[in-house]
């Protein structure tokens, strides 16, 4: 491999160990929320799907809405992050932010 000095960035440690603590506490809080969504299912089920008489009919829903969320999210990060790669981090996390209305 051939680099180049001139195209090689060079990062502080102290702000890449920031850089990983905030990532590790935002996936963190992600797999957090998974976890309480999977844990409440029943009650999520009950309220949400209630129109559907079946319990067991009503916990499928239920897990169906947290399989298609962790299905697409790896889908959204090929997305925003050919996004990112073409026009910079702010720009995605902009987007994503007024996006975060509208995703319900």
């Amino acid at each position: 491999m051939n680099f180049k000095k001139d195209k090689i960035n060079m990062v502080d440690a102290q702000t890449a160990k920031k850089t990983v603590f905030a990532t590790g506490i935002g996936n963190a809080m992600e797999w957090f929320d998974f976890g309480v969504y999977a844990y409440t299912t029943a009650y999520i089920g009950a309220n949400f799907f209630s129109p559907v008489q079946n319990p067991q009919i009503q916990q499928i829903f239920t897990f169906a809405a947290l399989a298609i969320a962790f299905l697409l999210r790896p889908i959204g990060g090929i997305v925003f992050g050919i996004i990112g790669d073409k026009y910079g981090r702010k720009v995605v996390l902009t987007t994503t932010i007024i996006l975060w209305p509208y995703q319900h």
